[in-house]
């Protein structure tokens, strides 16, 4: 049992890596339709993948350390964030600092209509255990008072930002699509996409692609896949 955590981070780590290289190689549009019907997000947004360096995408300073989403894909009306969680939890915290990135982006880029943060939870009732984590109900996000969220964020910058424009903030809060999803539906979705590739040699590509990132979900000691997913 003492070799179990640092297993479980060993397998942590490993997956990340092998997710930045796949959508590092994947086109963003491919990725924007991995997670689109996850999202609840309507078909024919366009996406692009600004990169790691967000601080400077944002036109923040490099040292600001806001948060880093495992996905942030960035369109012409669409804006969409991706939180993996396979034995961390979220806060209040860390979803006003989703909040920031969203500002920011709006106030650098223009603002957006389709805005999405979704968190894939290894939780039974993934809904739930977002809800529980946050201390309010997904329904009821849209109610919390500007200073409520700025409150619990322990970013400066990124408290500021909340804080800069509290209409804005309000509008937002409002707009976001918050979702909660398990990682079998991830699982699934994968497999789907890499089933339906093509077979020329673009499409053998991508199925392997997806195909291993689906396996290393399904191998992960804490993804708590269906005994037949």
């Amino acid at each position: 049992m003492a070799d179990f955590w640092p297993y479980v981070q060993s397998q942590e780590e490993t997956f990340n890596h092998l997710l930045d290289l796949v959508l590092a190689v994947l086109d963003p549009r491919d990725a924007a339709e991995l997670f689109r019907p996850l999202c609840n997000f309507p078909e024919g947004l366009s996406f692009e993948d600004p990169g790691r360096e967000l601080n400077c995408f944002l036109d923040w300073g490099v040292h600001q350390n806001i948060t880093q989403p495992d996905l942030f894909l960035a369109g012409d009306d669409a804006l969409l964030m991706v939180e993996l969680k396979f034995n961390a939890k979220t806060s209040l915290d860390q979803f006003g600092k989703y909040l920031a990135l969203a500002l920011r982006y709006q106030a650098v880029y223009g603002s957006r209509n389709n805005l999405g943060l979704t968190y894939v939870m290894s939780a039974p009732q993934p809904r739930a255990s977002v809800e529980k984590q946050l201390g309010t109900t997904i329904e009821q996000i849209q109610s919390l008072g500007v200073a409520e969220v700025a409150e619990q964020v322990n970013n400066n910058a990124a408290r500021d930002e909340l804080l800069r424009d509290h209409q804005a903030t309000k509008g937002l809060l409002k707009a976001i699509r918050v979702e909660a999803i398990h990682w079998s539906d991830l699982y699934g979705r994968l497999n789907d996409l890499a089933d339906s590739a093509g077979d020329e040699p673009g499409g053998r590509t991508y199925s392997r692609l997806l195909g291993g990132l689906a396996e290393a979900i399904n191998l992960h000691p804490l993804s708590n896949l269906p005994s037949d997913g």
